[in-house]
Formats: structure tokens, sequence, C-alpha cells
């Protein structure tokens, strides 16, 4: 584990083919706003969703993709992914794969009070 750029703990798997890091950013009190605000005008960033929760897919490289998912109106959740070989099917769209992690990570947060 490390601290994101906000402080908070970040976790992370590193193989000799895939990287993974996930952020979650409880502190700043920003949510998706402020990072779509941030990437709006490059052409590599791209609205979508994960499991009904807005999302935005930036720095999308031929390895690489960022996600950053709206938890709440004050929370995000970062995914980077980076992938060297496509040794499984779901490693072709690097994103597609950001957004099965993500999902993984939301279905294991406690429901909104």
């Amino acid at each position: 584990m490390d601290k994101s750029l906000w402080g908070e703990q970040t976790c992370y798997w590193i193989n000799d083919n895939l990287r993974v890091l996930l952020a979650p950013d409880t502190v700043q009190g920003h949510g998706l706003a402020v990072v779509w605000a941030k990437n709006k005008d490059k052409p590599e960033s791209e609205r979508t969703t994960v499991n009904g929760h807005p999302a935005l897919r930036t720095d999308k490289l031929s390895m690489s993709c960022g996600l950053w998912v709206g938890v709440s109106d004050t929370q995000v959740l970062s995914v980077d992914v980076i992938v060297r070989r496509d040794v499984r099917p779901e490693y072709k769209d690097r994103c597609m794969f950001a957004e099965k992690v993500a999902g993984m990570v939301l279905s294991n947060l406690p429901a909104a009070n």
C-alpha cells in the first residue's frame, strides 16, 4: 500500500503483465465534477457509467486506461490499469477492464445511508 496525492491509502496489484492501482478520494469533497472539469476538453476523455455510477475514462493509451468513478457527490474512486500483453480476452480493452475492476470494488462498498 501507498498514499494517493490527497493522502489516502491506495491499493495496487502488480505482476509481469498487469498493474492495477485503486485510489479512493473521500477527503477532498469534490467528487467527479472536478475531474470532469479538468479533463472535459481532452480528446481521450470519455463519459461512461459503472454499476449505475457516473464515471470518466481518462488517459486512454494503447497499454493503459485511467478511470474515475463518482461514488457520491463528494467522493470518487480512481482506477488505473496498465496491461502489457493481451493474454486474456478481457485485457484487450483496457478501459473495459478498468470498469470491470471498479465494478468489483463498488460491489463491496456498503450501501449509502
